[in-house]
């Protein structure tokens, strides 16, 4: 058993998020990292315009931000899914985003195309779990770590940690 057991994460639907999309990535999510999964309806009431978009793409940031204002426990994790396509300054696109080490992430599901939403959608969170626990990118192809800039490269991503990340994940939450 992963040293994640027993933490929660609130999986937040920013947007009109199917069912089915919700429940794979909140199953995987607690197959993989062991994590309590729960899920709130209620939208993330995201600003239709102005300074946290830069034309049809939404900072990434911004999610965030708002993200944090739910959090209502110290431990506690949240992960926002959004329809918008998201970005951040020195990129021209994400696919997600999550504050290294901290308590929020947010993938979206406007790149990952029409077939395999729910597989595409667990495993960008997969990912993005990871990054809450402090894990960085990695080199190994055989990893869910590793960066994806593609649907193809997403679909060849698995979602396991690597015997490396996993190493490092149980240094990283032994650590005071």
């Amino acid at each position: 058993m992963l040293p994640t057991a027993g933490r929660r994460l609130t999986l937040v639907a920013a947007a009109a998020v199917e069912p089915a999309v919700l429940a794979a990535i909140s199953g995987a999510i607690e197959r993989t990292w062991g994590l309590s999964v729960s899920t709130r309806m209620a939208p993330l009431l995201l600003p239709p315009s102005g300074p946290a978009w830069r034309g049809s793409q939404l900072f990434a940031e911004e999610v965030l931000r708002l993200l944090k204002g739910l959090l209502h426990e110290e431990r506690m994790l949240a992960l926002a899914v959004v329809r918008a396509d998201i970005t951040v300054p020195i990129m021209q696109y994400v696919m997600g985003e999550a504050e290294m080490g901290g308590s929020c992430a947010v993938i979206s599901l406007a790149r990952v195309g029409q077939d395999l939403v729910e597989e595409r959608a667990a495993k960008l969170a997969i990912h993005e779990v990871g990054h809450l626990f402090d894990l960085a990118h990695c080199d190994n192809r055989d990893c869910t770590m590793t960066p994806v800039a593609s649907v193809d490269e997403l679909d060849a991503r698995p979602t396991a940690l690597c015997r490396y990340c996993l190493s490092d994940l149980e240094y990283r939450l032994k650590a005071p």
